[in-house]
């Protein structure tokens, strides 16, 4: 009961008030107490749930407000400066529990790496494709060779064929315009790491025996709805959870963190890549499910689905 109370007070407009009784009874600021851990008898190494709460008391911190701008923003930041402002704000140097700075950089750390991630999604999404980039074709020519195995088109660029994919027309570049290279680039992911599920998805749009929708098209419509996702502080959770195998590829010894190894990057874009091909594996089912008429009810079981999501992943 005592631990719901707390969770109730910490989440209501009640969280200031009871942020200072704690304060006034442990001698303790909030982050202190988080990154000294729950058990008073043991000091806790850091850990995704320690992360998330750190995460979260950094955002709400009023008096931590103008430093933690560029973190909640989502840009890329320097631990190192950061974490020497909150340890004299928050007078960290003089807690008992030894590790409550290391846990406060290692939260730092991890907030960086998902700032770097988000930083490397929106590069892509505002890389325009281009036919005179080899890579960008190959990458385009590569989708069609998992979807289609062993399918030749008659046009090596232009052509019809692209509608069966579910791109609007005869140029695939036209559709990614909105979501750049990251729309292919996540597409192809979903077809080349889990292929039968791909394939699947492909033919359930070309049912004749269910309502048609664009399967190019609608990836594209997942691939914003992931980095809205992301922009609303609703993945921390996710890819904190998963960090313990991030930070196993980190060879960097970096004060930055893993967000300095670019393996530990690519491994983090790979859990975002797995999230969507997730959510459109899902988008597949509830479309199946709902027994649409037609494409015309796409937008209200798109959006039921989106809320969905975004109830399984609150924000920070």
């Amino acid at each position: 009961m005592g631990h719901q109370v707390s969770v109730f007070l910490e989440n209501s407009q009640l969280r200031p008030l009871w942020k200072y009784m704690l304060h006034l009874y442990t001698g303790r600021s909030e982050i202190a107490r988080i990154c000294a851990g729950s058990d008073p008898r043991q000091e806790a190494q850091h850990n995704a749930v320690m992360g998330m709460k750190c995460a979260k008391s950094l955002k709400l911190s009023v008096q931590l407000a103008e430093l933690t701008k560029p973190v909640f923003a989502l840009q890329v930041f320097s631990v190192l400066p950061l974490k020497n402002a909150i340890i004299e704000k928050k007078g960290l140097l003089k807690d008992k529990a030894r590790l409550v700075v290391p846990n406060v950089t290692h939260s730092l750390q991890s907030l960086r790496l998902i700032n770097v991630v988000y930083q490397q999604l929106v590069s892509s999404k505002n890389a325009i494709f281009r036919y005179d980039h080899v890579e960008h074709v190959e990458l385009l020519e590569s989708l069609w060779q998992f979807l289609k195995p062993g399918v030749e088109r008659s046009h090596h660029r232009h052509s019809k064929e692209w509608g069966e994919l579910g791109f609007q027309g005869t140029d695939p570049a036209t559709d990614f315009r909105g979501m750049g290279l990251l729309g292919l680039e996540q597409l192809v992911y979903f077809a080349k790491h889990y292929p039968s599920q791909a394939i699947h998805l492909l033919d359930l749009s070309n049912d004749p025996n269910v309502a048609y929708f664009p399967f190019a098209a609608t990836s594209i419509n997942i691939t914003a709805f992931v980095l809205q996702l992301f922009h609303e502080h609703r993945l921390h959770g996710y890819l904190l959870a998963r960090e313990d195998q991030i930070l196993l590829l980190d060879s960097s010894l970096s004060p930055e963190g893993a967000s300095e190894d670019a393996a530990c990057v690519a491994k983090g874009l790979e859990y975002v890549h797995d999230l969507y091909c997730e959510l459109y594996t899902d988008f597949g089912r509830t479309w199946k499910a709902k027994q649409p008429k037609d494409l015309m009810d796409f937008p209200p079981i798109f959006a039921e689905l989106k809320a969905q999501w975004m109830a399984k992943y609150p924000a920070l």
